[in-house]
């Protein structure tokens, strides 16, 4: 325990120090240059964005530039990736809506502050974690539960913005399927000028996207909507607009004290894959620029982007793919340009919201579709399927999880099913029988390998797993049935067992106890067993028990081979078939 509090406050320093302290400005005037285009570009496709997943939580917009601004200051200079890119994202505003639909139908002042403290929860949770050196923890969640929740959570978004595109509002529900018989029920009363605006706005946003993601295809569209809607009246047509953006400072003094416990419990769900998205993002890029990415300083990162965000009026935010990708090929090098997308949103916020009164509820809405739309890449989950049964089957169960129930929910039964499928792997352990190659020297399985030769009267068998509480009498049983099945197929009693172990890199307590009573019943048969190419670990936890002082450690394929026609009487080494 002492070397690990030593370990954790001797790395807090380089932890909580930004990362401009540490030499990561440019320093010539040419990378200075491409890193300030770098930034402007990101900030004038992220500012749409962000304006429209603040209204996506029923917040006013210029909230949305709060969480992008303090989002991408905090993940800059405190994480660990050059290229990120943090702010208002999908995934974290689904989970983000989901923990907020409790507080629908309220004092609007009561959802921003809300959304002001589920903020500050799930940062202060990802500094914790990273302050305690405790990002391996996040190896719990595949990255197949990602990928499905990525599927399922960009379709719910979509289906979502669907009232403001049609011009009907529908009653926020707590499970997905209640949205969408109600948006169902309302076609009906669709509105057709919003309906035409939403879908010219998509054809144009899909259209200016062939120009390169370099180019402001979003930012032109709400321009452009903004002007019609001003020229042609569209507020007296009834096409909802932005309206008057309070530019009061938000606080909490509206929060409930029962609110508290309320958000507390969604805090984990939207720290864990908020930060998973932005670790996976990381390692992408890094894999571009052979950068290292440390796990507990982009907790730290993403835990200030949090904070911040949260303390200053944003809401939960997460490193945004498609933004850091374009970062990095709009030339940016160094967080130089990060902090000049953090810079130009400012002016946004002092500049920009008097413009947005006109601006139609439904373009924001087609905003939010068309950026949503590249997440929902079923190929992915096909993909899985093809690489592994597995991952294809959890991404799948967490994909239709998001739309049957609470996101959270959906995150949470992911990973529970996903370490019960590998605790079963780990439970259900095969023990294969492998046999002699005669030209590799090797021991090997015969199913792949059928010249394999096997010794008279002496069994060899592999264990592939970790040798544990939760297989260890399983992994006996193995061992038998591979005794019974050879001895009715030689017709002939067997006096050797030597279990390969170069495929366990631990032993436990109840696995040395499973070995040692194997031993004793085997010899009580008259048959001696041997272990071969131990590990290290291994090796120890044998000697440490007393264990191995009485059976024999075999190091290599001489040795086994000596030893299987020893103890079976057999005069000539070489194994016959």
């Amino acid at each position: 325990m002492l070397p690990y509090v030593r370990a954790v406050a001797s790395s807090l320093p380089s932890l909580l120090t930004p990362t401009i302290f540490q030499n990561a400005l440019p320093r010539d005037k040419v990378q200075m240059r491409a890193d300030t285009f770098a930034g402007i570009t990101v900030a004038i496709v992220l500012i749409p964005q962000a304006l429209a997943y603040a209204l996506f939580l029923g917040l006013p917009p210029v909230h949305g530039l709060y969480a992008a601004f303090f989002g991408i200051v905090g993940g800059t200079l405190w994480g660990s990736s050059r290229h990120m890119i943090t702010g208002p994202v999908g995934v974290m505003s689904l989970l983000t809506l989901s923990a907020l639909v409790p507080f629908a139908g309220s004092d609007p002042s009561r959802i921003i502050a809300a959304a002001i403290l589920l903020a500050v929860f799930v940062g202060s949770t990802q500094i914790l974690f990273g302050v305690l050196r405790l990002g391996f923890i996040m190896r719990i969640v595949p990255n197949a539960v990602l990928t499905g929740f990525t599927v399922g959570a960009a379709i719910v978004i979509g289906v979502t913005q669907l009232p403001s595109l049609f011009g009907f509002s529908i009653a926020r529900h707590e499970f997905f399927f209640g949205n969408i018989l109600d948006i169902f029920h309302s076609l009906t009363e669709t509105h057709l000028l919003t309906f035409v605006v939403g879908t010219a706005s998509i054809v144009g946003l899909l259209l200016l996207k062939r120009l390169g993601k370099g180019f402001p295809g979003a930012l032109a569209v709400m321009a452009c909507a903004t002007a019609c809607s001003f020229l042609f009246s569209f507020t007296e047509r009834g096409v909802a607009v932005i309206g008057t953006i309070p530019q009061s400072w938000p606080t909490l003094a509206h929060i409930q004290l029962r609110d508290f416990l309320t958000i507390g419990t969604d805090t984990f769900s939207l720290a864990l894959v908020g930060f998973l998205s932005a670790l996976a993002i990381a390692r992408a890029l890094a894999q571009r620029t052979h950068d290292h990415v440390d796990t507990n300083q982009e907790l730290i990162g993403q835990g200030v982007a949090n904070v911040a965000s949260g303390l200053f009026g944003g809401f939960p935010v997460s490193g945004s793919f498609s933004l850091s990708a374009l970062n990095y090929e709009s030339g940016a090098r160094t967080i130089l340009a990060g902090l000049v997308a953090g810079a130009c949103i400012v002016v946004a916020i002092f500049a920009l919201t008097p413009l947005l009164y006109y601006l139609p509820h439904a373009t924001l809405a087609a905003v939010i579709i068309v950026s949503v739309a590249g997440m929902a890449r079923w190929r992915d989950i096909a993909q899985l399927f093809e690489v592994s049964r597995t991952d294809g089957i959890i991404a799948a169960l967490t994909c239709t999880a998001a739309f049957v129930l609470q996101p959270q929910d959906a995150v949470l039964i992911g990973v529970v099913v996903a370490l019960l499928l590998f605790l079963r792997t780990v439970m259900m352990a095969e023990v294969p029988e492998v046999g002699y190659h005669p030209e590799w020297q090797t021991l090997q399985q015969r199913d792949t390998h059928p010249e394999v030769l096997f010794f008279p009267r002496a069994l060899i068998v592999r264990i592939d797993y970790s040798f544990v509480y939760a297989n260890a009498e399983r992994i006996v049983e193995e061992v038998y049935n591979r005794l019974h099945e050879r001895e009715i197929r030689d017709s002939e009693r067997m006096r050797v067992v030597v279990c390969n172990f170069s495929g366990v890199n631990t032993i436990d307590g109840s696995g040395v106890e499973a070995l040692r009573t194997l031993a004793h019943d085997l010899q009580r048969r008259n048959i001696q067993l041997a272990v071969a190419y131990l590990n290290n670990p291994v090796q120890v936890a044998l000697e440490r028990s007393g264990l191995l002082s009485h059976i024999s450690h075999l190091h290599n394929i001489d040795e086994i081979r000596a030893y299987c026609s020893r103890f079976a009487k057999i005069e000539a080494i070489t194994p016959t078939q």
